[in-house]
C-alpha cells in the first residue's frame, strides 16, 4: 500500500476553500483528511473535537449567503457525515493506506431522489473542474477528470439511472469508482493525497459559460445534438397539478403547432429518453418543482415557463434557467380565493417557504387562465425563435 507522507508534510496538512457569490463552495484537503472506521476525520495538531459545520441557509429565501466569519475545513452545505479532528500522528499508524489521486466527497441531503437536490449537491465537483487549471480541450473531446475516486455520504448503490448519469458528466468518473453510505465500511481505514469536498450549487451553474461546456460534454458523451425544435410540458401525477392540463396542450397546439408539443411524465423513464426529449425542447412549461430543472439540459437560448400560485414565488428556479443560458418566465395563477382562506393570506413567499404554508400553498393544484396565459405563449414563441 502506498506509504505515508512524510513527518513534514504530516505536521502541516493543508485544506483551502473556495466559494462563489451564489454559496457554492468546495474544499481541497492536501494529506489532511482520512476515513477512519468509516467516519471523516480532518488531521490537525491544534484543533480538538468534531469539525464545524454550517447547512441552513441565512435569511432561507431572496438572499442567500453564509455566515462570513464561520470558518471550516468542509464547505457550506456540505451535507457530508458528522467528522472530527484527528491528530496527524494517528494516520501514519499501521492499517491506515494513502490513496493516491484526488478522491471526490461529496453529501446529499435527504430529499436525494429529488433531481435538484442531487444535482445541486454534485455541480460543485464540475464547478471545480471548470475552475481548477482546466483542459478544456480535453474535457470536451474525452470528459477527462480530475478525479480518480468518489465516496458518496447519504446515497446507496441504488442509485437512478439519471443519478448515475448526471454524477458522470459532472465528475468524469464512472460507477465503478465510487463508494456509496452502504459499502463505504469495505475501504477500511484510509487517508488521501488529495480530496476535494463538494457543498451544494443551489443555482446549477456558475454562468452560461459553465453551461456551454456541459452541453457539448454532454453531447461528445451521448452522441446528441442540441436544437430548438419541441414545446415539452411537464405532466406531474401527484401535486402541483395542472388542473385544466388538456385546455393548456390544446392552447400549446394552438400557438406552436401540435408537431411540435410533448406532454411528458418522466418518473422512472432512462436517462437517455429524458435526455433525447430535453435536448430538442424550445420551451418548457411547468408548474414550480425540480422537474423544471430539466431545464440544464435544454438548448441554450429556450424559454422555461414557470407555472406558480400566489405565494409560491421561488427565486431558485429563475436563476437556475438563467444560468443555464435560457430566458425564464414566472406565470403566476391567480388563486387569491383559495389563498385568502388560509392562515397564511398575510405571509410573504419567503415567509410561507419557511413555514407549513409551503406545504399547502407552493404545493398547491393550479388552473390556468389559457385566454391569458396565450400572450404568455406568444411571446415564449417568439423568444425561442420556434
Amino acid at each position: 500500500s502506498p506509504s505515508a507522507p512524510s513527518p513534514v508534510d504530516l505536521n502541516s496538512p493543508k485544506y483551502r476553500c473556495q466559494a462563489y457569490g451564489d454559496l457554492t463552495e468546495f474544499c481541497v484537503h492536501r494529506n489532511s483528511l482520512c476515513l477512519i472506521g468509516g467516519k471523516l476525520r480532518v488531521l490537525s495538531t491544534a484543533d480538538k473535537g468534531p469539525v464545524p459545520v454550517q447547512n441552513g441557509l441565512s435569511d432561507g429565501f431572496l438572499h442567500l449567503e453564509k455566515d462570513p466569519l464561520f470558518k471550516s475545513p468542509f464547505p457550506y452545505r456540505a451535507m457530508v457525515r458528522a467528522a472530527e479532528y484527528m491528530h496527524p500522528r494517528v494516520a501514519s499508524q499501521p492499517g491506515t493506506t494513502w490513496a493516491e489521486g484526488t478522491a471526490v466527497i461529496a453529501g446529499v441531503d435527504a430529499a436525494n431522489y429529488n433531481l435538484f437536490h442531487f444535482a445541486s449537491n454534485i455541480l460543485p465537483f464540475f464547478t471545480y473542474r471548470m475552475r481548477e487549471n482546466p483542459d478544456y480541450k480535453s474535457i470536451l473531446q474525452k470528459n477527462t477528470s480530475p478525479f480518480t475516486s468518489a465516496i458518496i455520504f447519504g446515497r446507496n448503490s441504488d442509485w437512478t439511472d439519471w443519478q448515475s448519469n448526471i454524477f458522470s458528466i459532472a465528475t468524469g468518473l464512472s460507477t465503478s469508482n465510487v463508494t456509496f453510505e452502504n459499502t463505504v465500511a469495505k475501504l477500511g481505514n484510509v487517508c488521501f493525497r488529495n480530496a476535494v469536498i463538494g457543498g451544494q450549487s443551489l443555482n446549477m451553474f456558475q454562468g452560461t459559460f459553465d453551461a456551454q461546456i456541459w452541453r457539448r460534454v454532454i453531447s461528445t458523451s451521448y452522441g446528441v445534438k442540441f436544437e430548438k425544435r419541441d414545446v415539452v410540458i411537464f405532466k406531474r401525477d401527484k401535486r402541483r397539478l395542472i388542473l385544466n392540463g388538456d385546455e393548456v396542450r390544446q392552447l400549446a397546439h394552438k400557438v406552436f403547432g401540435e408537431s411540435k408539443v410533448k406532454q411528458i411524465v418522466f418518473w422512472n423513464e432512462p436517462f437517455l429518453k429524458q435526455l433525447e426529449v430535453m435536448c430538442k425542447a424550445g420551451v418548457l412549461i411547468s408548474t414550480h418543482g425540480s422537474n423544471s430543472n430539466h431545464a440544464i439540459y435544454m438548448p441554450g437560448g429556450g424559454v422555461v415557463i414557470e407555472i406558480v400560485g400566489h405565494k409560491a414565488n421561488y427565486i431558485l428556479a429563475e436563476r437556475i434557467s438563467l444560468n443555464s443560458g435560457l430566458f425564464h418566465f414566472r406565470y403566476t395563477v391567480n388563486n387569491l380565493d383559495m389563498v385568502a382562506a388560509t392562515p397564511w393570506k398575510g405571509m410573504s413567499s419567503a415567509q410561507c417557504y419557511a413555514t407549513a404554508c409551503a406545504g399547502t400553498l407552493a404545493a398547491a393544484n393550479l388552473k390556468v387562465d389559457v385566454i391569458d396565459f396565450e400572450k404568455t405563449l406568444i411571446v415564449a414563441r417568439d423568444v425561442a425563435m420556434l
